[in-house]
């Protein structure tokens, strides 16, 4: 069923400096208000602080950060939403589509990004992150968005799989998303196994983002050779859904050096969501970042005498890099390698 909503839907407004209602009280003709204008009523707030949010003469808007997802308590299908915004200088927030109220809107569901455009533009920003981008998937066709402090109009049309988004009168986004299934990320599902890279690194930075599954198991191969399992000849960077796991090791939590040197946090994201990674080898340095936090720092020497016969790859200068499937499909994407001198 097709359905016109006015203001907002399963959709969130992020950081939201504001949204209004205050030139007209009654919704257009064949739309439904979502919001009344006095309160929250039919809203919830999601993975954020309820104190955050409020009514101020016909507006509804969010104090600073913290505020997470507010969230309709009915759901959507195919409709057509209006709403209006206003952006701070450097205001950054967006409209969920679609969305569950379990993991991130922006990726279980779709966010339509809403940004201070002119603000952010020394941020090297992706197309893909302008106002009114479908956020990671769909980059505007054109950038509409007016001056921090005035008022915005987008219009969203979710029919299907097709989506259109109209911001200031001008139609910005018309797409097809059955069209992107997949695009951008390289998956590995069913069988085991490891992709290599055909090239060998010895010292290098290397990042990347991944997605596990419910008791996705899986990891990242360093210094290793083609022979043999990277786990032991080489180095394995664990990646796993932790919490599926009963009775693990340290040693094998998400983030160690599996089978030699343990994390020391599991700053992880919970499953379905995407977690970023930075790896260092530097000589026999080993530093690993999981989403932002620090969580190993280890001199690979001061664990030869313990764990090299049973893992001789962490004595190796050299070797391939690689993915690995151990259960499920796992997902990765933006995978960047820098070598160093």
């Amino acid at each position: 069923m097709y359905r016109r909503c006015a203001a907002a839907l399963l959709l969130a407004l992020c950081c939201l400096p504001a949204a209004r209602t205050e030139e007209k009280a009654e919704a257009p003709e064949g739309f439904t208000a979502l919001f009344n204008g006095k309160d929250l009523s039919g809203w919830k707030v999601f993975a954020g602080k309820e104190e955050a949010w409020g009514v101020d003469k016909g507006l509804l808007y969010v104090k600073g950060g913290g505020g997470g997802w507010l969230m309709t308590e009915k759901e959507y299908g195919d409709f057509e939403m209006r709403l209006e915004f206003r952006l701070p200088k450097m205001g950054n927030s967006g409209v969920a589509v679609r969305a569950p109220l379990e993991g991130n809107p922006a990726y279980q569901g779709m966010e339509i990004q809403l940004l201070d455009d002119e603000g952010w533009k020394d941020q090297k920003l992706q197309p893909w992150q302008f106002c009114g981008s479908v956020y990671g998937v769909v980059p505007p066709s054109k950038q509409v968005v007016k001056p921090a402090g005035e008022w915005n109009k987008m219009q969203i049309v979710a029919k299907g799989k097709n989506i259109v988004i109209t911001l200031n009168g001008t139609e910005i986004v018309n797409d097809d998303l059955g069209t992107h299934k997949d695009k951008g990320i390289i998956y590995l599902q069913g069988g085991g196994g490891w992709l290599m890279t055909e090239k060998e690194y010895s010292n290098f930075e290397l990042r990347l983002d991944f997605k596990v599954p419910k008791g996705g198991n899986s990891g990242v191969a360093l210094r290793s050779p083609l022979k043999g399992d990277p786990a032991y000849v080489g180095m394995e960077i664990q990646i796993l859904d932790d919490p599926s796991y009963k009775g693990l090791q340290k040693w094998q939590a998400t983030g160690s050096i599996y089978g030699v040197v343990a994390s020391s946090k599991v700053p992880t994201k919970p499953v379905g969501e995407w977690n970023s990674y930075r790896i260092v080898c530097n000589g026999r340095k080993v530093t690993i970042e999981l989403n932002g936090e620090k969580i190993v720092d280890a001199d690979l020497d001061d664990h030869v005498e313990k764990h090299a016969k049973a893992h001789p790859g962490i004595t190796r200068k050299a070797g391939h890099l690689g993915l690995q499937e151990h259960g499920g499909r796992v997902e990765f994407r933006n995978l960047y390698v820098k070598e160093l001198p």
